[in-house]
């Protein structure tokens, strides 16, 4: 026995990526959720990142405007139908929703699935987010001690050079 066209149809689950592209002259653009909605789950269902501290770094300044959007997500994203078709408000205008992708997996699946291929909920237990803040520290530190070497008219050393003076403490900071 074949499957009746409206049962797979209601089988059918459609998923976007909502992205955040902060500056529409760089295009950069990161993404910060996913929804998944279909015929047989009419009410979609959306993730967002965990942590925020990833898009704020990303930012060029203040996340408020998406903490709002992520908070709201339900109502905004109230009926599927609108989810790609939508004119957000003005201070949305800087989030993209993907087109809209098919898949026969479950909802629930599909979200789970989307979530882990396209969300970045956090930093490893690696520690990378700590080596990536030492190292712009330690960047910051570089131009600090550069410039006060030009303003001194100090002969300008090379960055592993200006990096063991630092070590060593033979350069004032």
């Amino acid at each position: 026995m074949s499957a009746k066209p409206n049962d797979i149809m209601n089988q059918i689950n459609y998923w976007s990526v909502i992205r955040y592209m902060p500056d529409w002259v760089r295009g950069e653009m990161i993404n910060i959720g996913v929804v998944v909605w279909g015929n047989k789950h009419r009410k979609p269902m959306i993730r967002f990142v965990r942590d925020w501290s990833r898009v704020l770094m990303f930012s060029l300044g203040s996340i408020g405007h998406l903490l709002s959007f992520a908070k709201n997500a339900n109502e905004i994203f109230d009926d599927p139908d609108k989810i790609c078709r939508t004119t957000y408000p003005e201070c949305y205008q800087d989030i993209q929703i993907s087109s809209p992708s098919a898949s026969m997996l479950p909802a629930r699946k599909l979200l789970n699935l989307i979530d882990k291929t396209y969300l970045v909920h956090g930093v490893d237990a690696s520690g990378s987010c700590e080596r990536l803040e030492s190292k712009v520290k330690l960047g910051d530190k570089l131009k600090r001690i550069r410039e006060k070497a030009i303003r001194s008219g100090l002969v300008l050393l090379s960055e592993q050079e200006i990096i063991n003076q630092e070590r060593t403490g033979r350069v004032d900071d």
